[in-house]
């Protein structure tokens, strides 16, 4: 049996954390579109400025605005906005669910794939399914392949409305029978628009599969390259906040054989636009104090907007799935967990170039848990706490700092830190990467203006290890080894970005 462990930070809306969505958005903010800036331009929008700490040789940090709900890339959606809210005791409105609240066993999950690339209708409707009666099963994630998402390349290309007209999608029946008759708890899809051409204007789908808490997935890639019917399916949401109703999504197809994993990214990467200015080597275009880097670290905010109608500044008139829930997000690189490869010459240029072998495989435990606030883990403290690491683990090493000081100004500061012989001795054992729950690997205090030397990032870095950082409820741990799983926001050219860290545990 699995037991699988969500070792991630929730943002929250920050430095105010209150709901930023009305039951009908702010209309002083529209998005237009036109001729020369279409609809699915529109919802493309990924922008990159990047930072540095003044005093501070840390890789520079990017500051990230995309739009989500509907959003670039394959992604992940919980709401119907028509019923994301109920009145609390006091009369106010309150979320019914946001990315934040999907069960981990629903985002580490047994997924069958369903193969109707036979099928040329844009509607598929169930009776293209029902020689999968007997193949799925309450509790699974379904996904559909239709291998839609192998027409176009993974490229700055400008989006366009092909790319969401020619897509097929659900329709209503196959919808009932997946979620009311079969009992599944996520589906997914290669294609664009989770609708059926019968229903891009009203989503009966997405009411059926949102009223009844399924997992929306769209846009998946590489269904075709996927050997088994059912694997493993981790599903990654590096961007779960609070009062988020959709995001991007890393999902990886796990398959076990006798040669170890076999691992398929189903996920497209993203890019920037409409520019496309962030490449591997950036540099900051302007720097910010130090003291603020907790602040930076935790800067999560939402900025809902309306979509018009073509050639207006007037919202659109096809209802309020056209209008509602479509937002842009602002993060940093370095929020919450968050997962870095360095900038070393002969290091990863980008997360994008990283094999998926460093993001999944087998890990260890060392528990040092008995360490203090500001205090150093030494080789030796290391050496004793690691008696199940093997050579190719993903070492996960656990202190206890991020649940008892994230949140307060001085968690930075606060947090125990690695001696450069710790680093050498891990780079030593050949492990594959790293996840911890220190908010930094290396002695700094932000606050009092001191800045980390980078050793120990440049030490990981030339040697090709990934560092996840800030993982919390690490405590939840029970087993010494076991599946691990850091699956971050990929956007081409970025070297730190925030991902959702997962333990899978195996109990008889």
């Amino acid at each position: 049996m699995r037991r699988p462990l969500d070792l991630s930070v929730t943002p929250y809306p920050y430095p105010v954390d209150e709901p930023p969505i009305a039951i009908e958005p702010p209309a002083h903010h529209v998005e237009p579109p036109s001729d020369s800036r279409t609809r699915s331009e529109i919802m493309g929008y990924v922008e990159c400025s990047i930072f540095g700490y003044e005093n501070s040789p840390e890789d520079p940090t990017v500051e990230i605005r995309y739009t989500v709900d509907p959003c670039p890339g394959t992604h992940a959606e919980v709401y119907f906005p028509e019923k994301w809210y109920y009145p609390d005791v006091d009369g106010k409105t309150a979320f019914v669910r946001d990315l934040s609240q999907v069960r981990t066993d629903h985002l580490v999950n047994e997924a069958v794939i369903l193969d109707v690339t036979d099928v040329d209708s844009l509607d598929l409707e169930k009776k293209y399914f029902e020689k999968y009666d007997k193949i799925v099963q309450p509790g699974d994630t379904v996904l559909v392949r239709t291998d839609h998402s192998n027409r176009y390349v993974e490229s700055p290309e400008r989006p366009t409305a092909d790319l969401y007209g020619s897509s097929g999608g659900l329709a209503k029946d196959t919808a009932d029978w997946l979620v009311k008759e079969k009992g599944v708890v996520g589906v997914g899809l290669d294609t664009r628009s989770f609708e059926a051409p019968s229903g891009k204007m009203n989503f009966p789908v997405h009411e059926v599969m949102h009223l009844n808490k399924c997992l929306i997935i769209e846009d998946l890639a590489r269904l075709d390259k996927v050997g088994s019917d059912r694997v493993l399916v981790l599903i990654g949401l590096p961007l779960k906040g609070r009062y988020v109703t959709g995001g991007y999504a890393r999902i990886i197809a796990v398959e076990e054989s006798s040669n170890g994993l076999k691992l398929t990214d189903l996920s497209h990467r993203l890019h920037e636009f409409p520019d496309t200015n962030l490449t591997p080597d950036y540099l900051p275009q302007r720097i910010e104090p130090l003291d603020q880097k907790a602040h930076f670290q935790r800067w999560f905010q939402l900025h809902p907007y309306l979509v018009g109608q073509r050639g207006s500044n007037r919202a659109g008139q096809f209802g309020v799935n056209d209008t509602s829930g479509a937002h842009y997000i602002s993060f940093t690189s370095h929020l919450g967990t968050h997962m870095s490869v360095g900038a070393a010459p002969n290091g990863y240029r980008d997360l994008n170039s990283v094999p998926l072998e460093k993001l999944v495989g087998y890990g260890s435990l060392i528990d040092i848990r008995n360490i203090g606030a500001r205090q150093c883990i030494t080789r030796e403290t290391m050496k004793r706490a690691a008696g199940s690491v093997q050579r190719g683990d993903i070492v996960v090493l656990r202190t206890g700092h991020m649940d008892r000081y994230f949140g307060q100004e001085a968690f930075i500061d606060l947090s125990p830190y690695l001696a450069e012989d710790a680093v050498q001795w891990l780079i030593d054992r050949e492990i594959k990467a790293l996840v911890t729950d220190l908010a930094g690997i290396e002695q700094q205090s932000p606050l009092k203006g001191v800045p980390p030397t980078g050793n120990n990032y440049r030490l990981f870095s030339q040697n090709r290890i990934p560092i996840t950082e800030g993982a919390i409820s690490t405590w939840l741990i029970r087993k010494s080894r076991f599946l691990v799983a850091s699956l971050p926001f990929n956007l081409l050219g970025l070297r730190s970005a925030p991902t959702q860290v997962f333990v899978v545990e195996e109990w008889d």
